[in-house]
C-alpha cells in the first residue's frame, strides 16, 4: 500500500510539474506569437502616429488644408484614405483618396454612429483638430473595432482576481480529470499487486482477462497455472515415494513385531531388533510429517471447523502422554486458571491436537534423558495464550532464529540440514496459521525450551 501510495505521489508531482512546463510554454508561443503579430503590424502605419504626422499641417493657418508630398506618399503607400470634416455644416473640408462610397456630408448623428462602429466598412480613426474632424480610412481587412469600450467598474476591479479564479477552477478540473484516469489505472493496477504477492504463496491466481495490461494478467494467470502444475507434481511425487516407503516398511514392522514375540532370541539378537522397530518407527513418522507438511503447505487439508475447547484437548494429550512407556522419565505440569468454555475457538480439533502432540513430542525426543514439561494457558483479551515448555537441553541461538523464521524460510531450512528439530515443529507453525494464529519459539541453550501459540479466541 505504501508503494502504491508511492506511485500516486510520484504521478501526481509529476503531472504538476508537467502542467507548470506547458504554462511556461504556452506563454512564450504566446509572447512569439503576439511579437509577430506586432512586427507583421507594423507594415501598416498606426493611427496615433499617422494623426501626428498630419495635426500641424491640418491646424495650419488660412481656410485651406495643405498636406506635404511625404505625408501624402504615406497614406498611399498604407492604402489610408482621409477627410476633414467641418464642425458647423458636416461638409467634407478636405480629402484625399475618399472613396466614391463614401458621403461628402454628415449629420452629428453620422459621425457619432461611424466614430463608435464602421464607415461603409471602413475602420476608421477620428481626431479633433483646429478645422474641424481628421478622419483617418484604413483598408478594410486591416482593423476591427470594438462596439462597446466600456465595461462596468466592478467588472475591471474584479478582473485579476476572478482571472486567478479561473486559473484554480481549470487546475482543478485538469486535476480532477487526471485521478479519474489514474484511478482507474490504479483499478487495473490493485488487481496485478495483488495477484503478484499471492502467487509467490502458492495461491490459484485468475485474474480477468481484459481491460488495460491484458499482457500482464495473461502473463500472471499462465505462471500461477504453470507453478500449480510444478506443485502438484512435486506432491504427487512426494506421496508416490510415502507410498512406496510405507509398503516394505509396514513389512519391516510387522516382522519385526512378531520376531519380538519369539522366546529363541539372545540378549543381543533383541537389542538389535530392538533399534530396528525404533529407526522404522521413526522413519514411519517421518513419512508420515512429509505428507503432513505437503498437504498443509498446498492447502489440501480440509478444515473441519467447529467450536472446540483448547483445555480440553490439552487434558486429553496429558494424559495420554502420562500412560506412555517412558512415563518416569517425563512430568507433566498443567497451569490453568480459566474455565473451559472461556477457551473455545472455531477451528479444526484433529489438526490442533496433531500440533500439541508435535510439541511435547519434541520435548522428550531431544531429552531421551528426561525432562519437565509445562503447559499454561492464559486468557489474554480476545486471545488464548499457550505456553508449552520444558527444562530440558533447549536450542543454539542460530537454531532459534532458524526456528522463528517464516513458514517458507523453515522448509528451507528443514531441506538443509537432516537433523534438526524437523518437520515437526514445521507443522506446528502451518497449522497455527491456518487458524490465523502465531507461534513463537524462545530458548536458551541448556536452559530449556518454550514455545509460545497464540490463538484468536
Amino acid at each position: 500500500m505504501q508503494s502504491t501510495v508511492r506511485f500516486i505521489r510520484k504521478n501526481l508531482l509529476a503531472f504538476f510539474f508537467s502542467l507548470f512546463i506547458l504554462l511556461i510554454i504556452n506563454l512564450i508561443v504566446f509572447i512569439y506569437l503576439g511579437y509577430q503579430t506586432v512586427k507583421i503590424d507594423e507594415s501598416i502605419i498606426a493611427p496615433n502616429t499617422l494623426n501626428s504626422q498630419l495635426i500641424e499641417q491640418v491646424n495650419q493657418s488660412g481656410s485651406s488644408i495643405i498636406i506635404d508630398e511625404e505625408s501624402l506618399v504615406i497614406l498611399r503607400e498604407n492604402k489610408i484614405w482621409a477627410m476633414v470634416i467641418d464642425d458647423e455644416t458636416g461638409t467634407v473640408i478636405w480629402s484625399e483618396d475618399l472613396p466614391e462610397e463614401i458621403p461628402t456630408y454628415y449629420s452629428r448623428k453620422d459621425i457619432a454612429l461611424f466614430t463608435r462602429y464602421y464607415l461603409k466598412d471602413y475602420p476608421v480613426f477620428t481626431y479633433v483638430n483646429d478645422k474641424g474632424l481628421l478622419v483617418l480610412g484604413y483598408p478594410k481587412d486591416s482593423y476591427g473595432k470594438i462596439p462597446i469600450n466600456a465595461f462596468p467598474l466592478l467588472l475591471l476591479r474584479n478582473l485579476p482576481r476572478n482571472l486567478i479564479y479561473y486559473l484554480i477552477f481549470n487546475l482543478i478540473i485538469v486535476f480532477i480529470i487526471y485521478m479519474v484516469s489514474k484511478r482507474k489505472l490504479l483499478k487495473s493496477i490493485y488487481p496485478i499487486t495483488n495477484a503478484i504477492c499471492e502467487i509467490s504463496s502458492g495461491e490459484k491466481i485468475q485474474l480477468e482477462e481484459k481491460g488495460d495490461l491484458l499482457d500482464i494478467k495473461t502473463a500472471i494467470n499462465k505462471t500461477s497455472k504453470q507453478l500449480r502444475q510444478r506443485d502438484s507434481m512435486r506432491m504427487n511425487w512426494i506421496a508416490g515415494i510415502s507410498h512406496d516407503i510405507r509398503t516394505p516398511l509396514s513389512l519391516i514392522i510387522g516382522y519385526g513385531n512378531r520376531l519380538s514375540q519369539s522366546k529363541n532370541l539372545n540378549e543381543k539378537e533383541r537389542k538389535e531388533l530392538r533399534l530396528i522397530q525404533v529407526n522404522s518407527t521413526q522413519i514411519q513418522d517421518l513419512v508420515s510429517n512429509l505428507n503432513l507438511a505437503s498437504e498443509l503447505e498446498y492447502n489440501l487439508i480440509p478444515m473441519e471447523r467447529k467450536s472446540i475447547s483448547i483445555i480440553k484437548i490439552l487434558r486429553e494429550i496429558i494424559v495420554y502422554y502420562m500412560n506412555y512407556e517412558d512415563q518416569d522419565l517425563y512430568n507433566f505440569d498443567f497451569v490453568s486458571d480459566s474455565f473451559s468454555s472461556s477457551t473455545m475457538i472455531y477451528g479444526d480439533a484433529k489438526l490442533l491436537e496433531r500440533a500439541f502432540r508435535n510439541l511435547i513430542l519434541n520435548s522428550m525426543k531431544h531429552n531421551p534423558r528426561g525432562c519437565q514439561i509445562q503447559i499454561e494457558i492464559t486468557i489474554n483479551a480476545n486471545e488464548i495464550i499457550i505456553d508449552i515448555s520444558d527444562n530440558g537441553v533447549g536450542v543454539s541461538n542460530d537454531r532459534l532464529n532458524s526456528l522463528n523464521s517464516s513458514v517458507a524460510e523453515s522448509i528451507k531450512e528443514n531441506n538443509r540440514t537432516e537433523k534438526s528439530h524437523g518437520l515437526g515443529l514445521l507443522i506446528v507453525k502451518q497449522i497455527i496459521e491456518l487458524h490465523q494464529g502465531s507461534v513463537t519459539f524462545s530458548s536458551l541453550e541448556n536452559h530449556g525450551f518454550n514455545t509460545r501459540i497464540t490463538l484468536p479466541s
